[in-house]
């Protein structure tokens, strides 16, 4: 082999370490739409037996990091901290962070992307870490890599019981258990 060939290689498969701190001011300025780097997550509750709407949170705060290079995007966490999660009403907050998410105890949920390659479209498994238990979660995800980019988009589902969070159901009205996810991120 001679020089050139082995700088191309070691050059694409260096890996170049990140972290990217991501802040929204307020719920509606944290839109799906609207931003580059997103959590969002939906569900239903049922009140009365009667009537079923759904409800919506947001992440308002989070840390993505890794490393990333040519070929793939490594070793990714995504720390959110339970305190920056929002559905847009602070008695719903209170009791999710509180009640269900116990923030004193354990602040933070993480998630661990082994290996994202780039230009990738499928399923992927990943690592969540809640309420102090590690669960796998598998992931619809695509990754695409552009002007030395990475844009990774996904979503899925999750049971609450499966991952042991607490049923947020009260009285008068029962919270579906499963909860529907998606989120993006652009990695520079």
């Amino acid at each position: 082999m001679n020089y050139l060939t082995l700088f191309i290689l070691f050059i694409s498969s260096s890996a170049f370490g990140f972290e990217q701190n991501i802040t929204c001011p307020s719920f509606d300025e944290c839109s799906f739409e609207n931003n580059a780097n997103a959590i969002s997550f939906e569900s239903e509750s049922t009140k009365l037996g009667i009537l079923t709407t759904s409800f919506g949170g947001r992440a308002l705060s989070f840390k993505i990091q890794g490393k990333v290079n040519q070929v793939e995007t490594k070793e990714v966490i995504v720390t959110i901290p339970v305190g920056g999660l929002s559905t847009d009403l602070s008695g719903r907050d209170d009791k999710m962070w509180n009640e269900i998410l116990n923030k004193e105890k354990f602040p933070e949920i993480k998630l661990f992307f082994p290996t994202i390659e780039h230009e990738f479209s499928g399923i992927k498994t990943v690592k969540i870490s809640i309420l102090g238990q590690d669960h796998d979660l598998s992931v619809e995800l695509t990754s695409t890599f552009n002007d030395g980019k990475v844009l990774v988009t996904g979503n899925g589902s999750f049971s609450l019981k499966e991952l042991k969070i607490p049923d947020p159901s009260i009285a008068i009205a029962s919270v579906r258990d499963r909860f529907d996810f998606k989120f993006k991120a652009l990695i520079q």
